[in-house]
């Protein structure tokens, strides 16, 4: 009896770690802007829609490409 409190006790808790986004126990070290990333470190429920909206997501050209690594690699 105690054994099966303990399993549901921890099956519990580990529901609520997977629904509670971990961003509000995480310092913020992302950049501003980087919504993909806080994402990533919310739920698994949150990954699965940021995997989602990656994939719809259509390719970028090489003019948009080129912008960001200039951007990225000169500012």
């Amino acid at each position: 009896m105690k054994l099966a409190i303990g399993v549901t006790a921890v099956l519990a808790l580990l529901l609520l770690l997977a629904i509670i986004p971990t961003d509000r126990l995480l310092p913020d070290d992302t950049p501003p802007g980087s919504r993909y990333a806080r994402m990533l470190r919310g739920g698994p429920f949150l990954r699965m829609a940021a995997r989602r909206s990656r994939k719809e997501r259509p390719p970028l050209s090489i003019e948009t490409m080129s912008a960001v690594l200039r951007f990225r690699f000169f500012t």
